[in-house]
């Protein structure tokens, strides 16, 4: 019988470039069905825009078909994926960074107004 699914399983562990500016900035083309991104989640906040084509986001529970133009803020720790549809081209930004470079864990207005909430999703 195989073991159940842990929270570690689909962690995906962001390589930064710099500690001391922990963000990762990420050009993705999707051409013939490649790269399929399967479900991962990370601590970090990801921000994409589409610079063409489109492709299936799925995060958490909801479904989201990308068009040229969009930006896709997935949530720290939210599960996601992004699949090719028809082996149509996908061209995107990628910013990945964690809250806590916006000063996330600081108590005042504006971590509690605009941050907290994007960390609990």
């Amino acid at each position: 019988m195989s073991q159940a699914a842990t929270d570690t399983d689909f962690k995906h562990l962001i390589d930064f470039d710099d500690n001391l500016l922990p963000f990762r900035l990420t050009e993705i083309k999707v051409e013939n069905g490649r790269p399929d991104i399967l479900f991962h989640w990370h601590p970090e906040l990801e921000i994409q825009y589409v610079y063409e084509g489109t492709a299936r986001y799925h995060i958490d529970y909801d479904y989201f078909d990308s068009q040229t133009g969009d930006i896709f803020l997935i949530g720290p720790n939210e599960l996601h994926s992004i699949h090719p549809i028809d082996n149509q081209s996908h061209h995107t930004d990628t910013l990945h960074f964690h809250l806590d470079m916006l000063g996330q864990s600081l108590v005042d207005l504006l971590s509690l107004r605009y941050l907290q909430p994007l960390q609990n999703s």
